[in-house]
């Protein structure tokens, strides 16, 4: 029985879900960003790829990965 109320306890709360920042790339070429050894997100030409504000805070932290953002091939929507 106390297996069946932790279920209950951890079930989706209900509501809309939280938005995800968008990063879009305007280039004609892909891009990859890496935030670190496992996490790594490649946007192709002309797509717009959610990403998790984790992988966004670690990837402002990086000024080698904020040149696309500076030059505009990549924008946050």
């Amino acid at each position: 029985m106390s297996e069946f109320t932790k279920f209950e306890a951890s079930e989706n709360k209900p509501g809309p879900k939280p938005k995800l920042p968008k990063i879009k790339n305007t280039s004609s070429r892909m891009i990859t960003l890496i935030a670190s050894r496992t996490s790594k997100v490649t946007i192709l030409p002309t797509e717009t790829k959610e990403v998790s504000k984790d992988f966004l805070a670690e990837i402002k932290k990086n000024a080698g990965a904020m040149t696309f953002f500076d030059s505009g091939e990549l924008a946050e929507v």
